[in-house]
């Protein structure tokens, strides 16, 4: 079966071509095979129990990507006190839809809507649809994000059910503050695709061209300039390059190449911890050799939609 649907995980399948593991927990991608390999790393350490974020695959980070922001914005406030990169890879989403089940591809739907939980530490209507497409040779993520605060909107059932799941909390968990009067959707969003390779001291990602702005997390933050030519991870490496666009990023291992395209994701975070793996729990010993961090994301500062507005991103990953 193309499609087989399990009680916490989902798999997609292309006989003797593709095959795709996802789990419910965070809609997290767990696996990818393509090409006669596994593309994806995933640490034998994860947890795959619902208990934290998975250590692998591709986490989608949303409504922040790293640390929450400073509270000094007071448009951020409730941001300002979500755990590190936001939510929704700490939620059970729901499995929606088979979208498309033909020889040449197969794709399901997940959503994300507010809850309970949710509303108690982020009180803003949003409607998250999430879809994975498979293919032979590529495997394809798109985010659909909805502000449906608009009365007009397809969607203002989801403000509606949210308005009455939080004016039903009580005011401890809700707080004064529940009901924010500003209605834009204020959100960042990361792909944190871990990809499996042969040794990351050996690969190099190429494609980030020269005068791209980027912070490097290893040096504290110093903002620098790239210089163009070949990144390689055969050191710690942990930076956000602005505004590449729509540049593909190809990373080279060997004899293998894996391109990496987005669309509405104008950054890229590129990391690898190298010794810092050791501090990491849930990291397998030696994980650090087996995969490098090609992010695609909207993560400079919080895109802002308005009531009724919606953004779709999307991230293609294709084996060459």
């Amino acid at each position: 079966m193309p499609v087989e649907k399990g009680s916490s995980i989902v798999k997609l399948s292309l006989p003797s071509v593709s095959l795709g593991s996802w789990i419910y927990y965070g809609a997290t991608l767990t696996s990818w095979i393509a090409g006669g390999k596994e593309r994806l790393f995933l640490s034998s350490k994860a947890a795959l129990d619902g208990s934290k974020a998975i250590r692998g695959g591709i986490p989608i980070c949303w409504p922040n990507f790293g640390p929450p922001p400073s509270a000094d914005d007071e448009t951020l406030v409730y941001h300002s006190k979500l755990a590190q990169h936001g939510f929704a890879r700490n939620q059970t989403w729901t499995l929606d839809s088979v979208v498309m089940d033909r020889p040449e591809g197969v794709s399901v739907r997940f959503t994300l809507d507010p809850t309970p939980s949710i509303i108690s530490i982020f009180p803003y209507p949003f409607h998250l649809s999430y879809v994975v497409t498979l293919t032979k040779h590529e495997l394809s993520t798109d985010l659909h994000v909805v502000n449906p605060s608009a009365k007009d909107s397809l969607l203002a059932a989801a403000q509606t059910v949210s308005d009455a799941v939080t004016s039903a909390l009580p005011t401890a968990v809700t707080g004064s503050e529940s009901k924010p009067q500003d209605k834009g959707l204020r959100f960042q969003t990361l792909f944190h695709t871990y990809l499996a390779v042969s040794d990351s001291s050996t690969v190099k990602a190429q494609g980030l061209r020269s005068g791209l702005n980027y912070v490097d997390k290893i040096k504290g933050g110093s903002k620098e300039v790239w210089e163009g030519g070949d990144l390689k991870f055969d050191q710690a490496v942990d930076r956000v390059y602005y505004g590449k666009g729509k540049d593909d990023i190809v990373l080279v291992d060997g004899q293998d190449k894996l391109t990496v395209h987005s669309v509405e994701m104008p950054d890229i975070t590129t990391w690898n911890p190298a010794e810092g793996a050791a501090k990491i729990a849930d990291m397998e010993e030696g994980g650090e050799k087996r995969y490098v961090c090609l992010e695609p994301g909207r993560v400079d500062g919080h895109h802002t939609l308005q009531p009724g507005q919606e953004l779709l991103m999307q991230q293609v990953l294709r084996i060459e």
